[in-house]
């Protein structure tokens, strides 16, 4: 379920839902539905904006970026852990499509994203 998560939050994955959730000074919350294909665009361009920007701030090159990505998914390996990308039961759980996604606002009334398995009524 955790690599689910992650690559709705990189874009390369559709979730089922997503939601704006906001919160009005009187208490109020108001819930609208988004169209789920336009919010994976949208997350994939920020994740690559992030990932150049990471670059850059490490003052790397994309070739040398790539390379110390190799090097720790290597590390991984030989401490017995698996690579995101390799995590059959993520994949499995991605091809039934029950991903879905959502924001929510958090007890101090502001508004956070949330990607979880089901909607904010148990849909």
């Amino acid at each position: 379920m955790l690599e689910v998560k992650n690559r709705i939050e990189r874009g390369e994955l559709t979730p089922a839902r997503v939601w704006e959730v906001t919160r009005e000074k009187d208490g109020k919350v108001h819930r609208r539905q988004l169209d789920p294909e336009q919010y994976r665009r949208q997350q994939r361009a920020e994740w690559e904006n992030t990932v150049a920007a990471t670059r850059s701030k490490l003052r790397l090159s994309q070739t040398q970026f790539a390379e110390t990505a190799r090097h720790l998914r290597q590390d991984a390996a030989q401490l017995g852990t698996r690579p995101a990308q390799t995590h059959r039961r993520g994949a499995r759980a991605s091809a039934r499509g029950i991903a879905s996604s959502s924001n929510r606002v958090g007890r101090s009334g502001g508004l956070s994203r949330c990607n979880s398995a089901r909607s904010l009524d148990g849909d």
